[in-house]
């Protein structure tokens, strides 16, 4: 059974709903115990962060270009980053995933910073949508009331990490649900899946 941290509620960490963003630059990566699970990596190293290239190596054959491109045109340009892919976390063990982020430059910095959620949208492909791929970029923050909503919430979960009392745990508990909704959401548009 995984390990939840603390916060992040169990319905959260259950939907296999990940966040992540980028570290000590653009090519690396620091995600949650979810994501580090869609791309069978060491959960326990998460924290610390892995290398674009370790992702890349987990993304199904079948969608490894297509990602590498679109991928790397949101790390160049910036904008939002919407994605449906497969990854194979462990031999012969299909997942399909989607990824949502936003990539912006630091105004101090200069430097390109990301940050997003990915949605293990396994089931919901079984179920019979496998057909239906979302494989789209969008470079404009504007988009719709959806997509600004999810885009607000991913920078205001960013904005409550950096508080640093106490409260910061109770805020975390009440944003990641929005976020778990809005990625739920965010996916069923995608595949056109129906409740």
């Amino acid at each position: 059974m995984r390990t939840v941290p603390a916060h992040i509620p169990e319905a959260l960490a259950a939907s296999n709903v990940g966040t992540w963003q980028t570290g000590q630059s653009v090519h690396h990566y620091i995600v949650d115990e979810a994501a580090a699970a869609l791309f069978g990596l060491d959960a326990a190293k998460a924290a610390e962060g892995f290398l674009l290239m370790n992702f890349l190596k987990a993304i199904h054959p079948g969608d490894r270009k297509l990602f590498r491109d679109r991928i790397g045109r949101s790390i160049e340009h910036g904008g939002l980053f919407v994605m449906e892919y497969r990854t194979t976390p462990r031999p012969n063990e299909v997942r399909w995933v989607l990824g949502r982020g936003r990539y912006e430059r630091n105004p101090a910095t200069g430097e390109m910073q990301g940050r997003g959620i990915l949605i293990d949208i396994t089931e919901s492909k079984l179920d019979g949508h496998v057909d239906d791929r979302a494989l789209f970029i969008a470079p404009d923050a504007g988009g719709s009331p959806l997509e600004r909503a999810a885009t607000l919430a991913l920078e205001a979960r960013e904005a409550i990490e950096k508080i640093e009392d106490r409260e910061r745990l109770v805020l975390l508990r009440a944003i990641d649900p929005l976020l778990w909704a809005l990625g739920r959401v965010l996916a069923r548009h995608a595949t056109g899946a129906r409740d």
